[in-house]
């Protein structure tokens, strides 16, 4: 009867025929059941940063599909037909777990790629990963998020307490490399105009006049996210990844970074009031982004996560 072909990592598995003899009649009928019959591209050599799991849910689909194929399947019917019937509804089942696996593949790898910005992810260390699960398993039984509180008087969003300790751990320290291409901007150089005061130059640093006064921000800070739905119910490799993801980051310079106070854009003093408004706009959107891509991350979790 049907059989099953394992999924590849880009394609949707083709449905072959399946062939029943009758007993009564001298022909062979040959049926062709209808499935979903997708493109195939060349196979990738390993799943995206992030898409692991996603991956080995694949595969464990793909083993049971090799399983199922190898058995029997040519019945003899009506004598077979109940054994004909379960086999073409296992096929049908595993189609089915192979489909959305696939997707949920897809869809992880989408999800990284628009983190990602045409960057490099961060790659958090297993030892932080460890220090993030285990500040989540401090939170209360079905913790929630409460609604996020009112700025305060520096601007700045203060991270309730059941949180503070996963807060700690999401923290990136750097230092970032000196070639990250954020928001498709290079690192500033000393003497690069400063939109942030209206093109006065960037200077060199106290410490070390040759390197410019700039730093890596956060555009969504990380005590917003906190907040953010779903963002708690990630792994905690995603949500160090989503907090310090090239989507979620850009250049500014020292000074417009310490006017911001890691919170507070529309409280820069004598910053330029156009990139004021521009800055409050691009964190409004990456926020909307960042929100849209966890929900898409939640969606292709295996059920074990």
């Amino acid at each position: 009867m049907k059989r099953d072909e394992p999924m590849s990592r880009v394609g949707l598995p083709a449905v072959v025929r399946s062939l029943v003899f009758i007993l009564a009649a001298v022909l062979f009928l040959f049926g062709l059941t209808g499935g979903m019959s997708v493109a195939t591209g060349a196979a990738a050599p390993g799943p995206p940063q992030g898409c692991e799991s996603q991956q080995g849910a694949l595969d464990s689909v793909n083993a049971e599909i090799a399983r199922h194929n190898a058995q029997p399947h040519d019945f003899v019917v009506p004598r077979e037909q109940a054994a004909a019937d379960a086999y073409d509804a296992e096929a049908a089942q595993l189609n089915a777990r192979g489909s959305q696996a696939q997707a949920n593949l897809n869809n992880c790898a989408a999800a990284i790629a628009k983190l990602a910005d045409h960057g490099t992810l961060p790659r958090p260390s297993q030892d932080r990963i460890d220090k993030i699960n285990a500040a989540k398993a401090g939170l209360p039984p079905g913790y929630a998020p409460p609604a996020p509180p009112p700025r305060n008087s520096l601007g700045g969003v203060a991270v309730a307490p059941p949180m503070q300790p996963v807060f700690k751990q999401l923290r990136q320290k750097g230092p970032w490399p000196d070639d990250l291409i954020l928001q498709g901007q290079a690192k500033p150089g000393v003497g690069t105009p400063d939109p942030a005061r209206n093109g006065a130059p960037i200077p060199g640093m106290a410490s070390d006049p040759s390197r410019p006064a700039v730093v890596v921000d956060h555009i969504v800070p990380i005590a917003q996210l906190m907040y953010v739905p779903g963002f708690l119910n990630l792994p905690a490799e995603y949500m160090y990844v989503v907090a310090n993801s090239p989507r979620n980051l850009q250049w500014l310079s020292a000074y417009a970074n310490g006017m911001k106070n890691s919170d507070s854009i529309a409280r820069i003093g004598d910053a330029d009031p156009k990139w004021v408004q521009e800055q409050i706009q691009l964190e409004n959107d990456t926020r909307a982004t960042l929100q849209d891509l966890i929900n898409q991350l939640l969606t292709t979790l295996p059920p074990s996560r």
